[in-house]
């Protein structure tokens, strides 16, 4: 709280000087940095209630634990077992087990917070001048045209994406034959990770 209220006064400060009429473009992106300060913004309630909120999340996914797929009476938490059981098994039913489980044990709890989160980003960021959270995310890259530029990048490795995502579908299938479709999207558990992002040489 000490170090919101030290970020909130110094924007208030920087935000007196007309910086967006700087010559120096480093002084200016100082400026404007500093001008953007999230969810420092909000009035001291609210900034102890999302404070409450976000920790309230981190503990729920730090601390969620499962049965375990072939001992209920073992409970799991995410590291190491359930990171290593998605790393490792290669058994469909455990993979997609433990995946849905730690979802339901901290996701779904989490539910009623995120919510309350993202009520506050927003508030905080029409505190900061901004439409709504994401326009305010996004003001911090120097590009004014952030969106179309990912887009316009996406446009240029999806060809190879699709490529990929083929390949591996093709390699998931001959391990788990009729699991999925061959033409539509690899299910999650099946790549490795409780965050489908990886997959090993397994």
């Amino acid at each position: 709280m000490a170090y919101s209220n030290y970020k909130k006064g110094m924007w208030k400060k920087a935000a007196k000087f007309p910086w967006k009429d700087f010559k120096d473009a480093i002084l200016k992106r100082r400026y404007k940095l500093m001008c953007y300060i999230g969810s420092d913004a909000l009035e001291e309630a609210d900034l102890q209630r999302y404070t409450n909120v976000t920790v309230s999340m981190q503990t729920i996914y730090g601390t969620a634990k499962v049965p375990d797929f072939k001992d209920p009476k073992k409970m799991l938490s995410l590291t190491p077992e359930l990171e290593k059981i998605m790393s490792s098994s290669q058994d469909y039913a455990e993979q997609e087990y433990v995946w849905t489980a730690w979802r339901n044990a901290s996701g779904a709890r989490m539910k009623t917070f995120f919510e309350e989160y993202v009520t506050f980003e927003n508030k905080a960021a029409k505190l900061n001048g901004k439409e709504n959270a994401y326009v305010g995310w996004t003001t911090t890259y120097d590009s004014p045209t952030f969106r179309d530029d990912m887009l316009a990048i996406w446009k240029q490795i999806e060809p190879l994406y699709r490529q990929l995502h083929a390949y591996v579908r093709k390699h998931l299938l001959e391990q788990y034959p009729g699991k999925f479709s061959k033409t539509g999207q690899i299910p999650g558990h099946l790549l490795g990770n409780m965050w489908g992002k990886s997959r090993d040489s397994r």
